[in-house]
């Protein structure tokens, strides 16, 4: 990395750590085309075997003495020599990245200790965007470049299951997507947006004033529920992968005396059946009242028999609720 960084200065007579890496990641990934593409080819073998390995692997299932597991291992690699294969061919490409990953994280130790007042935010291409190691470095990642508030839905469900919201980036975007042309309210990619870190991309002096409004007032209310979305205990009331109609998650802070539920409904038809939405992790015995209102319920009703819905009119619309106990 020093080599390309000297090499860049004295050709271009910029000294750009970041020109640096960007010349020393193209070099790298030229030089690996080779091994990708005989990890492809490998891959590909692999699948076409795969029903002669699982044809033999049950031939021998429940076989457990020594001369059963040699006559196992004995087919399979005949299997693999017939086809011109390897058991561990698809291992190389990893353990050659290794070592560039580790340079990685030896800059960014350098670039996080000399800038220790600067928030990084991590994104990287395809699916490999989040890294355990990296939220070190980078509290937060961008965990996806498809910002559309009904598709984001499913990205951020899924990546919940193994990051804390406080480091899923999320931001408000403009309508109609880039990608889908889909129009989705303000109010609602406000709200999903509140499931992440919050932020906006977009041109807000195109905006109208109502729709300045709307920021003003999503700005205030993420600024007043941010330690409860990223603090706060995180539940996730549906599966949007399976319940297409609504989706629905909830923030409850660690004393269970504050939640924050949000919904948003897919695409809406005529004559659509009464909703009530049942919560987690309210304690049963206080009473909430719902967005500082008249409103009052025990948290034993609200799990066990649900919060009703009021009806929406039109397609991907948002509520949000705050409970607050007596």
């Amino acid at each position: 990395m020093e080599f390309i960084y000297d090499i860049t200065n004295s050709i271009f007579g910029i000294e750009n750590i970041g020109l640096a890496i960007i010349v020393f990641t193209i070099l790298t990934n030229v030089a690996m085309i080779p091994l990708l593409l005989k990890q492809q080819k490998s891959m590909k073998i692999n699948g076409i075997i795969q029903p002669e390995i699982q044809s033999i692997q049950k031939k021998y299932k429940g076989k457990t003495d020594q001369k059963s597991q040699i006559r196992l291992q004995a087919e399979t690699q005949a299997v693999y020599d017939k086809y011109g294969a390897s058991m561990t061919g698809g291992c190389l490409t990893s353990f050659i990245t290794l070592p560039i990953m580790l340079g990685l994280y030896r800059i960014m130790d350098e670039v996080v200790l000399t800038h220790p007042d600067v928030l990084f935010c991590g994104c990287s291409g395809g699916g490999g965007r989040f890294d355990p190691a990296m939220l070190y470095y980078q509290p937060q990642i961008w965990c996806s470049d498809n910002t559309d508030a009904m598709d984001r839905l499913r990205i951020q469900y899924g990546t919940s299951f193994c990051y804390p919201v406080c480091t899923m980036g999320a931001h408000v975007s403009v309508v109609p997507n880039e990608e889908n042309q889909r129009i989705t309210p303000m109010e609602t990619r406000g709200v999903v947006a509140m499931c992440g870190t919050f932020g906006y991309e977009m041109d807000l002096g195109k905006c109208t004033a109502e729709e300045k409004a709307v920021v003003r007032e999503q700005v205030r209310t993420f600024k007043e529920r941010c330690r409860l979305i990223q603090e706060g205990d995180y539940y996730r009331l549906t599966d949007p992968f399976r319940n297409r109609d609504y989706t629905a998650w909830q923030h409850v802070s660690p004393d269970r005396r504050e939640a924050l539920v949000s919904l948003v409904t897919g695409s809406t038809w005529a004559a659509k059946p009464f909703l009530t939405l049942r919560l987690k992790g309210l304690d049963p015995e206080a009473f909430y009242r719902v967005n500082g209102g008249g409103e009052r319920y025990s948290g034993a009703q609200l799990m066990y028999a649900g919060y009703p819905i009021p009806p929406q009119r039109g397609d991907y619309q948002a509520v949000q609720l705050y409970l607050e106990a007596e």
